[in-house]
């Protein structure tokens, strides 16, 4: 479900620094923390200092953040809509994770068993690797 793109307004946050309404909106446009530090001609340390003591700003910087992450979207779907086999996959994975994501199940115990397995890769010459080294007690 596509979500409704916020309005400049929203952004507005009365009685706060002159920078951060610029830098909420190139934030939320560009989705880059740097880029939107460098068009609101502020530094990172003061963003920071501001959303660490201001709830309201806080949660403007979190929805620019989303907001961000939604322009970024939307130009992946375009580009994989377009001929992105990779794309199209990481998008899949990223909506249905259940059905898309590489499963891989491992199993622990703490049962000692008697398999040795050789993880090293053939050289083509018989000089011993650290892999083919086997514990005295499985060699007898």
């Amino acid at each position: 479900m596509a979500t409704k793109p916020r309005r400049e307004a929203d952004y507005d946050l009365p009685d706060r620094p002159l920078w951060a309404v610029p830098f909420l909106r190139a934030y939320a446009k560009t989705g880059n923390t740097a880029e939107a530090l460098k068009l609101a001609g502020v530094s990172r340390r003061t963003v920071y200092r501001l959303r660490d003591t201001d709830e309201q700003f806080r949660q403007a910087l979190s929805d620019a953040e989303e907001d961000g992450a939604d322009e970024l979207e939307a130009v992946a779907k375009q580009r994989a809509i377009a001929g992105s086999d990779v794309l199209v996959m990481f998008l899949l994975k990223g909506l249905r994770p259940w059905k898309y994501r590489e499963n891989h199940n491992v199993n622990l115990s703490s049962a000692p068993t008697n398999y040795v397995i050789d993880l090293s890769l053939p050289t083509g010459d018989d000089t011993p690797h650290d892999a083919d080294q086997r514990p005295a007690a499985l060699l007898e």
